[in-house]
C-alpha cells in the first residue's frame, strides 16, 4: 500500500456495483438527484458547501475531494470552503462535548451501582 487514500481505490466501486448492483444503482440514483437537482430551495453551490462540510464531519477523503472541486467549480470563494470547514469543526466539538456528556452519566451510573 503507497498511500491511505489512493485515487485508483475508486476503482474497486466497481466490484461493489457488481456484486450489489441492485444497492449500488440506487445509491447512484440517490446521489444523482441530490447532487443533479437544480430547482431545489438549496442551491446547488449551497448542496456542495453543506457536502464539504459533511464529508469533513465524516472524514471522507474522496468525500472531501469531489465535493470540494464541485463548489469550486460552481464558484465557491476560498473563505466559503473555510467557514464550511469550521461548521465541521463545530459539529466535531458539539458531538464531542454531547458524548462527554454522556460519559458522566454513564460514569455517574457505574458509581451509584457500585456504592449500592
Amino acid at each position: 500500500m503507497t498511500h491511505l487514500y489512493d485515487d485508483e481505490d475508486r476503482s474497486y466501486l466497481k466490484a461493489i456495483q457488481d456484486n450489489a448492483s441492485p444497492e449500488y444503482a440506487a445509491y447512484a440514483k440517490m446521489n444523482a438527484t441530490v447532487f443533479g437537482r437544480k430547482d431545489g430551495t438549496i442551491s446547488p453551490l449551497n448542496r456542495e458547501l453543506i457536502a464539504v462540510a459533511v464529508a469533513i464531519s465524516k472524514q471522507c477523503a474522496f468525500c472531501i475531494q469531489s465535493h470540494t472541486k464541485n463548489a469550486a467549480a460552481l464558484g465557491a470563494s476560498e473563505a466559503e470552503i473555510a467557514e464550511a470547514s469550521m461548521i465541521a469543526v463545530a459539529i466535531g466539538a458539539g458531538s464531542a462535548a454531547t458524548h462527554g456528556a454522556m460519559a458522566m452519566k454513564l460514569f455517574a451510573q457505574a458509581s451509584d451501582a457500585l456504592t449500592a
